[in-house]
């Protein structure tokens, strides 16, 4: 059974750096894909900094 859950940001393409973008969560159950809202809206400038050095070190989130 494939099954994963990712984050996913300006999936829509729409973020700039004055226009903020949506941080989306996507679940993935036997090839059916379902986009949920977080909540957060971020800009370009602001996006790359939200994970750590140390994040993306343990997570090896990319």
């Amino acid at each position: 059974m494939s099954k994963y859950v990712r984050l996913f940001f300006n999936r829509k393409k729409k973020a700039t750096t004055t226009v903020a973008g949506a941080i989306e969560i996507v679940v993935c159950l036997q090839r059916e894909r379902c986009y949920f809202h977080s909540g957060h809206n971020v800009t370009l400038d602001v996006y790359p900094n939200i994970f750590t050095d140390e994040d993306i070190a343990e997570r090896k989130i990319h």
